[in-house]
């Protein structure tokens, strides 16, 4: 049971990471809908993570298991790190 839980809280983790990238990058959805224009969806760090952390919210919850929980909201953090880290690398400094 608890490779299963684990397991679910790294799809919750994949989900944030792909719909943070579909809802930002390439169907960007703070565009067509002015209800949802700010920077929560605006930012793929942010749409990724507010998604992971609310879907492994949401399941532990499910499961009633509060370790479960943190473990999950570190994962989301986790995520936004290395979203941020990753856009920061990829970045081109341009030196004068």
């Amino acid at each position: 049971m608890l490779a299963i839980k684990f397991l679910l809280l790294l799809v919750s983790v994949f989900a944030g990471y792909f719909l943070g990238y579909i809802f930002t990058e390439k169907y960007p959805i703070a565009n067509k809908w002015k209800i949802l224009d700010f920077e929560a969806f605006k930012c793929r760090q942010c749409l990724s993570f507010h998604i992971a952390w609310v879907t492994s919210t949401f399941i532990s919850l499910l499961f009633e298991d509060w370790i479960m929980l943190i473990i999950g909201i570190i994962f989301a953090f986790a995520l936004f790190a290395g979203l941020k880290i990753d856009q920061k690398i990829k970045t081109i400094k341009i030196e004068e």
